[in-house]
């Protein structure tokens, strides 16, 4: 999260979170039919909501 941050709604809030959420769709895209892919996206202060949101099994959370 961004220190001048205030709205976790905010996906400009949090540095990485957009690109995870980017990465994810595009790998989604190639997504072959007879195949189940598995995808673990974020680190730590993402905004795992949205990341799970675009389709990513597993968001990635520590401390």
């Amino acid at each position: 999260m961004i220190k001048t941050g205030g709205n976790y709604d905010d996906i400009y809030n949090y540095r990485n979170s957009r690109y995870f959420i980017k990465s994810v769709i595009e790998a989604r895209k190639n997504e072959r039919p007879d195949k189940d892919m598995v995808i673990f996206a974020g680190a730590c202060q993402s905004f795992f909501e949205a990341i799970i949101a675009s389709r990513s099994k597993f968001c990635l959370i520590t401390s």
